[in-house]
This record gives structure tokens, sequence and C-alpha cells, in this order.
């Protein structure tokens, strides 16, 4: 393989990345400057963790990308806790200030409504009780993906049964084909 080649498809990968978080996160600017595909934080001595796609944006955010063929959700939400919090830790060096922790979102694409809803996108986050608006900055935020019968109207939703359809010629958004 070429190396023109090798950076297409690096370039290629970015920008599916790119497409996929803008929707996911509702952010059309977010830009990624990093990422790594299954990506391993080690804690010696402890249990490690291992990301499907991890990145960092431009605004001081890591990101994990998890997709998951739930069998137990029962154990999805302490899983992503977990996740988030190892990637916290990670993100501050020794001697660091508490201020320069990376703002966290840690994403699970799942093959089911875990909460039955119909909603396309669960987001949780930090938030002074009695008054949501009042987010905790620097706080880790998880969003779980419906991605049981996507719905094609909606960007989101053409991204995810594009994510999910085995057939590549069927696959609508440019930057996944």
């Amino acid at each position: 393989m070429s190396r023109s080649s090798l950076s297409r498809i690096r370039r290629k990968a970015k920008e599916a990345l790119e497409v996929i978080l803008r929707a996911m996160l509702d952010d059309p600017k977010l830009v990624v400057e990093q990422y790594h595909a299954e990506h391993v934080l080690t804690n010696v001595g402890h249990h490690s963790v291992q990301i499907d796609v991890w990145a960092r944006d431009g605004s001081e955010r890591q990101l994990a990308l998890e997709l998951q063929k739930v069998t137990d959700d029962k154990e999805i939400y302490p899983r992503a806790v977990f996740e988030g919090a190892t990637m916290v830790v990670h993100s501050l060096q020794s001697g660091q200030s508490y201020s320069n922790l990376d703002r966290t979102v840690v994403i699970f694409l799942t093959q089911q409504d875990l909460k039955g809803m119909g909603e396309l996108v669960y987001r949780y986050r930090t938030v002074l009780e009695g008054n949501p608006e009042d987010v905790m900055s620097k706080a880790t935020e998880y969003l779980f993906v419906n991605g049981k019968d996507p719905d094609r109207s909606t960007l989101l939703g053409r991204i995810i049964a594009d994510i999910q359809e085995p057939d590549p010629d069927l696959i609508q958004t440019e930057a996944l084909r």
C-alpha cells in the first residue's frame, strides 16, 4: 500500500468519525484532533479499559465511542461509569491542577433501546438537583445511542443505520462509504 493510499484511508477514517460524533453530540463544529482505535487505558494492578474509538476534539474534550451488542443491560451503566472515570484519571498528569481535567464524553451505541422510551439518544449529565441547567463543569457526560430501528428521517438516524448496514452499496452517508 502506498503512502498516499494510507493517508487517504486515515483521512477518511477521521472524516467518518467526525460525522458520527457531530451527529451524536449535536455539535456541527466538532473537529477531531486525535483518535485511536482499540485504545487501551492500563491501570496497573487494577481493571483496565479498552475503548473501541478514543478521540480528542478541539474543545478539550476526550471522547470514547463504544459499539455495543448489549446482552446484559444491568452491566452497561456501571461499565460506562468505570470507563469515564478511567479516562478522567488518565487525563490528569502528576502535579497538574484539577482545573486541567479534560471534559469527558462516553458514548455507547447499542443495538437496543435501553430505556424502552423510543428516544434516539439518552444523555446523562451531572446537574444540580432541581436545576437541570446548572451543569457541573468538567463532569463526565454519558450518551447511550439507541441503534434499534433508527429513524432514517434524521441525520443521526441515517448515520446509525449506515453504521449497522452490512452492504456498503446501501450506505447513504458519504463519509461512511
